[in-house]
């Protein structure tokens, strides 16, 4: 006859914990159990979660918001005092205000930092502080003006170089305009090739658009300082290539978007204006020498 000295033991049957030395896991519970056994919450993780295959792993899943992530520090990311929804940050503190998709990059040292490819930003672009202004603005350039200037452009090499510091394409990607640089001047341009140009013709009627303008002086508003110029609505109306929106147009917001002028636009018209006056006036100095020379004069 045989005795079972060790009857089939579970841990549901077990008053306490049988040490790991006698063949437990020194637990009651599963969790305990993995605890005492230094296996960790990965024992029990499917393969919705994640899968190992020979050391590495394939999938893992997203840390959540609340979590915090530190590492790397000089080499790489690192990243602190993140709440509010997505951060991503690459050295930044960050701190804790704001929400939504927030992205933190902060560059320090004396050597360059460089972005590779192509580099995108797809919505408003705000540098500085402060918020836009309820209207559809793209990107935003905020800058300290009574101590800084806002954009600054240097070009890297000569200075006589045949490259723009801004260069403007239509939708098709042709050029249209540009501002160029020497090493003493500025110059804004706007692309007048002839070869981009068909049905061509002499201005007419020039001198009686230009006599019908009203030059005025005027204070602005915003800080009651002298101008001098046009009236947006009233120069459309003689040259409205020159003038770029609508009379009394509105923002979503109610505010005023205003009419802009181009006084460059202007030039064409004066030019001819001044061509038909000299014209003029050569013919009258002709008929004046004409009957002056009839008079024996």
């Amino acid at each position: 006859m045989s005795i079972d000295v060790f009857p089939a033991l579970t841990l549901a049957t077990l008053a306490s914990p049988l040490p790991i030395t006698q063949g437990g896991t020194g637990a009651i519970t599963a969790a305990t159990a993995r605890t005492a056994l230094g296996l960790g919450t990965l024992a029990v993780q499917d393969a919705s979660a994640v899968a190992i295959t020979g050391g590495n792993i394939t999938q893992i899943t997203q840390i959540t918001n609340a979590n915090q992530f530190a590492g790397l520090n000089d080499n790489g990311f690192y990243g602190l005092d993140r709440s509010g929804d997505n951060v991503i940050a690459l050295y930044s503190t960050i701190n804790t205000a704001g929400g939504s998709q927030r992205y933190g990059i902060n560059h320090t040292g004396t050597a360059p930092s460089y972005f590779g490819g192509t580099v995108q930003v797809l919505a408003a672009l705000r540098v500085g502080s402060g918020t836009l202004f309820g209207v559809n603005d793209g990107q935003t350039l905020w800058y300290p003006k009574t101590t800084n200037d806002g954009l600054v452009l240097v070009p890297i090499g000569s200075d006589t170089g045949g490259g723009s510091a801004v260069l403007l394409r239509n939708m098709a990607g042709t050029p249209v305009g540009s501002i160029t640089t020497t090493a003493s001047a500025t110059a804004y341009n706007s692309a007048s090739d002839v070869r981009l140009k068909h049905a061509i013709a002499t201005l007419a009627g020039a001198l009686s658009r230009v006599q019908a303008l009203r030059p005025v002086a005027f204070r602005w508003n915003a800080d009651d300082s002298p101008g001098v110029g046009f009236l947006a609505h009233e120069l459309q109306t003689q040259i409205p290539e020159a003038v770029t929106g609508e009379p009394d147009a509105v923002h979503d917001d109610g505010s005023v978007r205003p009419q802009q002028v181009d006084h460059s636009k202007l030039v064409p018209w004066l030019t001819a204006a001044l061509q038909a006056t000299m014209a003029q006036l050569d013919a009258a100095v002709a008929r004046i020498t004409t009957l002056e020379e009839a008079q024996g004069l």
